[in-house]
């Protein structure tokens, strides 16, 4: 999907170089992902870079799973990745 999604980006070969300016158009959360993401930024007091991270992770998740938008699922597992990191 990473290779489909970034064929003539200039720059960008794979979800971990997704700039911020890309998040809106590449990485489309669902409702109930956007909701969760919102609660785990504000109960783990993540950092600016930390959400890019878990908003690349989840639409990592997500392309594992053969998903074009991100579910609620893909945020869940993203942040339990970045709950691990941080202890």
């Amino acid at each position: 999907m990473q290779e489909r999604r970034f064929a003539g980006a200039n720059g960008v070969d794979c979800n971990a170089r997704i700039t911020e300016g890309m998040f809106a158009t590449l990485c489309a959360m669902e409702p109930a992902a956007e909701a969760l993401f919102v609660r785990a930024q504000k109960s783990l007091l993540v950092s600016a870079r930390a959400r890019g991270h878990i908003v690349r992770v989840a639409r990592t998740v997500a392309d594992l799973d053969g998903s074009e938008r991100i579910t609620e699922r893909h945020v869940a597992e993203a942040v339990g990745y970045r709950g691990r990191d941080s202890r």
